[in-house]
């Protein structure tokens, strides 16, 4: 986490380079917004590394920033240097996703956008097969499910609207006429053949939408789609991996102070054992010492012993009985505790295991 301000793109290049790359901050919105603007000074400034390109992802309160090598996903030269993806003249054995979508008529799309958005779907699962991932029927409101690894991501696919001057009905005047408080609608929205192929938002900040464009359409960005898919597969798997790795370091650390604990409760349940002794040990010499006493006040004043009771002789043998220096040899058995009983020495950890548990 990093404590200073930027105050150039210098500084934060010579920050990327003490956090090995990549770094993370976190405060209030204005001072982001500083690191984001440092951040484009090293842009503009050509500061970044040759080879490499400067990833920027905001999340809530926090910027990370990391040196990724080769060019910037959305650059002019990645997108010069990708490898189109073929797009099929005519659906020609359809993938079984894709003759659902058309079979099924599951594509909120007009009927006039429908065939070619069916062969751009065609284009992305054959590239996805050639890559070695599966694309499956959509659910949830996609229309495909793209499957790396393991890691599935849904795709919408749909169509943008146009806005049009509406032209009013003569029903509409009629109404409108008739009660002066009828609404007619400015504009109407009809189909404008512009297609959108849609993720999921990723919480990085990466580009989820893609759509037709003046300058590009879809056509020429199947393979982004891919790619951002198989990012997020690699991110999961490496949020799993850590997910596990934090579960296994957890579990080591409840273990650690499972056993802590443990050790403290021993300790505890002997110290009281020992005020308990030394307890019974002091009122043991007192009660002697007035048994003693009250058998020297019998001396002294000749009281006859016969037809009282024994008094002296059961007060030196409670004195006896309480006397832990009788009775006791060795270190004190200590029960095995139950799991509230550990609760004290755990330091907030639970006695059941290492993940909190909620009640």
């Amino acid at each position: 986490m990093a404590s200073s301000m930027p105050t150039s793109g210098v500084s934060l290049l010579e920050r990327l380079q003490e956090g090995g790359g990549s770094f993370t901050t976190s405060g209030p919105a204005s001072q982001l917004d500083k690191w984001i603007a440092a951040a484009r000074q090293a842009r503009r400034l050509g500061l970044i590394p040759e080879g490499m390109y400067l990833d920027t992802s905001r999340r809530h309160f926090s910027v990370q920033f990391a040196l990724r090598p080769g060019p910037h996903p959305l650059s002019k030269q990645r997108r010069e240097s990708a490898t189109p993806v073929p797009i099929p003249d005519r659906l020609h054995r359809p993938h079984p996703s894709v003759r659902k979508l058309r079979d099924e008529k599951r594509l909120p799309i007009s009927r006039s956008a429908r065939p070619r958005a069916l062969l751009l779907a065609q284009g992305l699962c054959g590239e996805a097969d050639r890559r070695g991932h599966e694309v499956v029927d959509g659910t949830n409101g996609h229309q495909l499910t793209i499957v790396v690894d393991g890691h599935c991501e849904g795709l919408k696919i749909f169509e943008l609207d146009d806005r049009v001057p509406h032209d009013p009905t003569q029903s509409e005047l009629r109404e409108k006429e008739r009660y002066s408080w009828t609404r007619i609608p400015e504009f109407d929205y009809v189909p404008s053949g512009r297609l959108v192929f849609q993720l999921d938002p990723c919480w990085k900040g990466r580009q989820h939408t893609w759509k037709d464009g003046k300058r590009l359409r879809i056509d020429e960005r199947i393979s982004d789609i891919l790619d951002e898919v198989e990012t997020r597969a690699v991110e999961a798997e490496q949020h799993r991996s850590a997910e596990q790795e934090r579960k296994r370091q957890r579990k080591r650390d409840w273990e650690q102070a499972m056993a802590i604990a443990g050790e403290r409760y021993v300790e505890h349940a002997l110290a009281m054992e020992l005020h308990a002794q030394l307890n019974s040990w002091e009122l043991a010499n007192r009660v002697r010492t007035y048994g003693h006493a009250l058998d020297s006040r019998k001396v002294v004043a000749s009281l006859p012993p016969e037809g009282s009771p024994d008094w002296s002789s059961w007060i030196h043998a409670y004195a006896d009985s309480i006397d832990p220096l009788l009775r006791t040899s060795g270190v004190p058995e200590v029960a095995a505790p139950k799991p509230e009983d550990l609760k004290p020495f755990l330091d907030g950890w639970s006695p059941y295991g290492p993940e909190p548990r909620w009640r």
